[in-house]
């Protein structure tokens, strides 16, 4: 017996070689670009989401205990302010009272000029009432009188 197929050899069957034609070519796998790059994708989105939310609750702490320091200063310059004011007030003050001693001290010194001249009025009216001398005193009441 020969083999059934046309374009196979003829052997002899008693050998136990069958030949059949051959099995067409599997159909090809479908292609998963679509797949592999929308998973790649959300990998991506994911990753990213993950990194700005990290980001974000790190910079939402940041920013409260950046906003508790602003608030501190704020405190500490609304003090630092209270005090330059009071201070500024006890300077003004101060300089009032300054210029009131250095008034009185004017006019302590006017008054010490014009006492000068009283205080050597009276020291002649003693030296000529020691001398006895009446022309002396009279002249010196004179001057006490003037002076004084």
């Amino acid at each position: 017996m020969t083999n059934p197929a046309p374009d196979a050899p003829e052997y002899p069957a008693t050998q136990g070689y069958v030949y059949e034609q051959p099995a067409p070519p599997a159909p090809p796998k479908p292609k998963r670009t679509g797949v592999i790059v929308l998973s790649v994708l959300a990998v991506l989105l994911l990753g990213g989401a993950t990194a700005f939310g990290v980001l974000y609750f790190k910079e939402k702490d940041r920013a409260s205990s950046v906003s508790l320091e602003l608030d501190a200063k704020k405190n500490e310059l609304t003090a630092v302010a209270k005090r330059e004011t009071d201070t500024k007030a006890e300077l003004s003050k101060e300089q009032d009272l300054r210029n009131k001693a250095e008034e009185a001290q004017k006019k302590a010194e006017s008054a010490s000029t014009s006492n000068k001249a009283c205080h050597e009025a009276a020291n002649n009216l003693r030296a000529a009432a020691i001398s006895q001398d009446e022309k002396k005193v009279e002249a010196a009441f004179e001057a006490v009188f003037l002076n004084c």
